[in-house]
């Protein structure tokens, strides 16, 4: 997949970000950890390498790098 500098920086990241707030479970009913990592590892292997957390942060800095380790 394409990937872009992320503003002036140095770092590369794809152009389509995986949204994943729901994932950290404060706002949202029903949201399985595991169907959460699932869902992060096949956008992973997909090529998608930049994700949207929003107020999930802390919690899914974890499960995201778990994931894809």
């Amino acid at each position: 997949m394409e990937k872009r500098l992320l503003g002036t920086s140095k770092v590369q990241i794809t152009p389509i970000l995986m949204g994943t707030w729901q994932a950290g479970k404060r706002m949202w009913v029903g949201v399985k950890d595991a169907d959460s990592i699932k869902t992060i590892r096949a956008a992973y292997e997909a090529g998608i390498t930049a994700c949207f957390k929003a107020k999930t942060l802390n919690v899914l800095n974890r499960r995201y790098n778990n994931c894809v380790r």
